[in-house]
């Protein structure tokens, strides 16, 4: 069974230190991966980062200085029971709150960093767990509109992928943006024996966030750009009354969804009956 450890560190960190890190971890049978591993993320770079934290059997933070982000993701980690590592070269100051987690220190010495590194990872026992095997797109994603534990296991591109996997499901033609258009919508679809387009953006957050009148905007460009016919902004959270208000007057039609509402759509008519383009 392959073992997942996340690392998180800022961007001050050491590169040898890292290249180290990752050294250790792959002899010690970790695939690894880290917050670049989620820079490509459009959208909210967190979630991406907190999913990967619920999603990784270790999470191993180095400490080089103060870094409230890191010390936060860090926070996060412990919080949700993870097993935790921090690391920190030999210069660097442990905060105590931080000194009651196993830790170790490098000493700029790779034969000894490597060694204390694999000992430190080889104490953690990692148990099978069960995933959404067996479970269609839809109902992955009715499954994370019901519970907030898995909507935070799954990141924004795997949000995604499940929603694009439903539109087609339900009988749409999926083309995924690009070019331009990437930078503010997802795909680009259209119901059978159509040809007007639909563009639609995919947003990933906690339930508690609210996408903001920004995102409406985007999403309205997106439409003016390849003349679609309406656009449909699908989201894990809710939205602010500005962007509700936007959306409602804005023309061509755009359609604000919650997951649980997308999940409940079927047929096509039911997503062309929420934009409005329902013949």
């Amino acid at each position: 069974m392959t073992k997942s450890l996340f690392v998180l560190y800022s961007h001050s960190a050491s590169q040898e230190s890292l290249r180290r890190i990752n050294e250790a971890a792959r002899m010690s049978g970790f695939e690894v991966t880290n917050p670049e591993s989620d820079r490509d993320v459009v959208g909210d770079i967190t979630s991406a980062i907190y999913s990967s934290i619920i999603n990784a059997d270790v999470i191993l933070a180095v400490l080089d200085r103060a870094s409230p982000n890191l010390l936060f993701e860090l926070g996060y980690a412990m919080g949700a029971g993870k097993n935790v590592l921090v690391v920190a070269d030999a210069n660097v100051a442990v905060p105590s709150d931080v000194a009651t987690v196993p830790y170790v220190r490098l000493h700029d010495d790779k034969p000894r960093d490597l060694e204390t590194l694999n000992r430190a990872l080889s104490q953690f026992k990692v148990s099978p767990r069960l995933g959404a095997a067996g479970l269609t797109p839809r109902q992955q994603l009715s499954e994370a509109s019901a519970n907030a534990a898995v909507l935070a296991a799954i990141t924004p591109s795997k949000f995604e992928e499940l929603v694009g996997s439903v539109l087609r499901e339900t009988g749409f033609e999926v083309t995924r943006a690009s070019g331009e258009l990437a930078s503010r919508c997802d795909f680009v679809i259209s119901a059978p024996g159509q040809s007007s387009a639909i563009v639609v953006e995919v947003k990933k957050y906690a339930p508690q966030s609210r996408l903001s009148i920004e995102h409406v905007y985007r999403l309205a460009e997106a439409a003016q750009l390849v003349s679609a016919v309406a656009g449909i902004l699908i989201s894990s959270a809710a939205f602010t009354a500005s962007a509700v208000e936007f959306a409602a007057r804005s023309m061509p039609r755009l359609a604000l969804l919650s997951v649980e509402q997308f999940v409940t759509m079927k047929h096509t008519n039911d997503v062309l009956a929420a934009t409005g383009r329902l013949n």
